[in-house]
């Protein structure tokens, strides 16, 4: 999936009205399937507007007009033109996707962060790593790896446009990254059962050092309960016995409510992490994850992200900025 994250304004902008009684709003180059071919939202509008000059003059064009404009049996009724309308510009490329846009959907990449804690783990200090990943493939999960090691953006990788110094620079680093003790393991449908099992063999095997669970709220316990939240309180309890059994940390990745959505300042707070409280006791850590420039293109803080550390059972509690270089699947320190 590739994501503009710019909110396009100037647009023109029509509301396309069909036969059954829906409407969609689309801009003017967007392009329909017709029974003369395919046309543009514009080219539409301009034919409704000739159907209906014909209309008034000769009443017996309207309805021979109006067949030309069709989708696959639907109508398309009008088209009218309308106030732009602020929209975020989503190109989808991957079949293995689940895409969905909303006015309230920004991402976070935790994953990116949850990424960089391996890299650090496997490929600059050599320690072995495991990411257990419900929601990205293993496919993906090295694209990413690869993009941000040898600093070549995520877009160029997945199209193909990759230039020789990318190549070069690719071809240095993937030796390293190779030969990382890094796991992956993308299994669909992943129980905390099956979790704990293939930790505890790679902590024989392999003496691990890092588990990443990616996310929480993807689990499945593989049994009947009384509530999602009981569910996902019980995945944390075992999380947490896990990370004492095996003596090495797990971190794991879950989503935040709308909360911070609804405030000024929309930062994350602990009561914000979803579906269980539990979460929040059981953790000796909580970070959480902001984005200034995510709510607003235009933030002074353009380019920044905070590390809100909210909890620290043996520490005390601060916030760490860093920059994101997104573009490179990674988040680093600011430059001094």
């Amino acid at each position: 999936m590739v994501a503009a994250t710019e909110v396009m304004l100037g647009r023109p902008c029509y509301e396309v009205e069909f036969s059954d009684g829906t409407a969609i709003v689309a801009d003017a180059a967007h392009q329909w399937p017709t029974s003369e071919g395919v046309r543009t939202t514009a080219q539409l509008r301009s034919g409704m507007d000739s159907i209906a000059a014909a209309g008034a003059a000769n009443p017996h064009t309207g309805s021979r007009g109006g067949a030309a404009l069709m989708v696959p049996a639907v109508q398309i009724a009008a088209v009218h033109r309308m106030p732009t309308v602020p929209v975020r510009c989503v190109q989808v490329d991957n079949p293995e996707h689940l895409y969905l846009a909303g006015p309230g959907m920004v991402p976070t990449h935790n994953s990116t962060l949850a990424l960089d804690f391996m890299r650090s783990c496997s490929i600059k200090h050599r320690l072995p790593s495991v990411i257990f990943s419900l929601e990205m493939s293993k496919s993906e999960i090295v694209m990413r790896l690869l993009s941000a090691e040898a600093k070549i953006k995520l877009g160029d990788m997945r199209s193909g446009r990759m230039s020789d110094d990318d190549w070069t620079r690719l071809a240095r680093r993937m030796s390293e990254i190779s030969e990382a003790p890094l796991y992956i393991d993308d299994s669909p449908n992943l129980t905390m059962m099956e979790i704990r099992a293939k930790a505890r063999r790679l902590k024989q095997k392999a003496d691990l050092r890092l588990v990443v669970v990616d996310y929480l709220q993807l689990m499945t316990s593989g049994k009947k309960v009384e509530s999602r939240q009981i569910e996902v309180s019980e995945f944390s309890r075992h999380l947490k016995l896990l990370a004492k059994e095996l003596e090495l940390p797990v971190v794991a990745l879950s989503q935040l409510n709308r909360g911070p959505e609804q405030r000024t300042d929309k930062k994350p707070m602990l009561a914000d992490l979803r579906e269980s409280g539990s979460l929040e006791q059981d953790a000796d850590m909580v970070v959480l994850l902001h984005r200034p420039d995510a709510f607003e293109r235009d933030d002074p803080r353009g380019g920044e992200a905070d590390l809100i550390l909210a909890k620290h059972r043996n520490g005390p509690t601060k916030t760490v900025t860093v920059a994101h270089q997104l573009h490179l699947s990674r988040f680093t320190n600011m430059a001094h």
